[in-house]
């Protein structure tokens, strides 16, 4: 045979000051047809629509407790510093995408220089004599590896 439930002893051992807990246990009995709306009104000091509305948001609480979470830890609120630091570390890492990107460029001028002349003459046929170190970099910047 399945026990009853004693509803005073669940709401009594609940987290919560007194007067709440007061209210909570003659809303429950007003649904469970124990109490009449104006017995409870009386009781609890409000009027009718005084009590609707605390009966509403009890019962709209109840329902949003047992409303399921997505599953896993919930995400973390991340703050403007964060948001800063996130972005750094990402401009951080694009940059040593370029920096390294560039390392191999100065290793290719100085192992094999006529792939670095100017791309936007089209090709033309070798010269010899312009495959000095010195032609490297012909888009006039005077930058030459060390």
């Amino acid at each position: 045979m399945a026990r009853t439930v004693n509803a005073e002893r669940l709401v009594t051992n609940m987290d919560a000051t007194s007067e709440p807990k007061k209210q909570l246990m003659i809303i429950l009995e007003v649904l469970a047809g124990k109490r009449s709306i104006a017995d409870a009104c009386e009781e609890l000091h409000v009027s009718e629509a005084t009590f609707h509305r605390m009966r509403d948001q009890a019962l709209q609480g109840a329902l949003d407790g047992l409303a399921p979470l997505p599953a896993g830890r919930p995400a973390k609120k991340v703050d403007e510093k964060d948001e800063k630091i996130l972005a750094l570390e990402e401009q951080l890492a694009e940059m040593g995408v370029e920096l390294e990107a560039e390392r191999v460029r100065t290793i290719m001028a100085i192992v094999k220089p006529e792939l670095l002349k100017d791309r936007h003459q089209k090709k033309s046929p070798r010269n010899p004599k312009s495959s000095s170190s010195q032609d490297l970099f012909r888009d006039g910047s005077d930058t030459r590896p060390s």
